[in-house]
């Protein structure tokens, strides 16, 4: 959501797409994924919200898309989410794509973040918890993605640990062609409810 937001207050005219949901949610006459709905609406973005999350595997659409995988081999599932990018990314500077709940969401039906990626020939930018396998964390997902690789953002640094992020494994990334886009200190009153 920042990105997106930063994005559109420098003035580029930004996308945002979410092509397989899982967090379901009734918007007018049809449901949506969650995310769909509340990142469109923070962002402004004005595209139909069934292009915007063209599929949402969950409940009996899942059983029958195993089903169909069972009985046909076909990119009828790419073919949906490339139409709605095309839609959507017309006369954009930039489109920001949301992967699945979890990075291999998907892959039964071929549909995968890597495979999303391919398809729509773009570059994933992960969001990676820090901790003790940082290093190794960013090393696969680079690994995985290979030419999808954009870099990426970690998050929840515990302050602690800001001088070994910055002496040790930033100058490590950068040397392995990782690009590190930024990274977030852990702040322990955003991490709870407060009530």
């Amino acid at each position: 959501v920042a990105m997106g937001k930063l994005l559109i207050e420098r003035g580029y005219k930004t996308g945002y797409m979410k092509p397989l949901g899982s967090l379901p949610v009734k918007v007018g006459d049809y449901y949506v994924d969650e995310d769909v709905h509340n990142i469109s609406r923070i962002l402004g973005i004005k595209d139909n919200l069934k292009d915007i999350g063209p599929l949402m595997f969950i409940g009996k659409a899942y059983e029958d898309v195993l089903k169909e995988k069972i009985e046909l081999s076909s990119k009828k599932y790419l073919d949906i989410i490339k139409k709605c990018y095309k839609k959507i990314a017309e006369n954009k500077d930039f489109m920001l794509i949301e992967g699945g709940k979890y990075i291999d969401y998907g892959i039964f039906a071929g549909l995968s973040s890597k495979e999303i990626c391919s398809s729509l020939d773009a570059k994933a930018i992960v969001i990676i918890k820090y901790g003790d396998d940082i290093a190794d964390i960013a090393m696969f997902y680079k690994e995985y993605f290979k030419d999808f690789f954009g870099g990426i953002i970690i998050n929840l640094i515990p302050i602690e640990d800001m001088d070994r992020l910055k002496n040790i494994e930033l100058p490590y990334f950068k040397k392995r062609d990782i690009n590190v886009f930024g990274t977030m200190r852990r702040i322990l009153l955003l991490l709870g409810i407060v009530t």
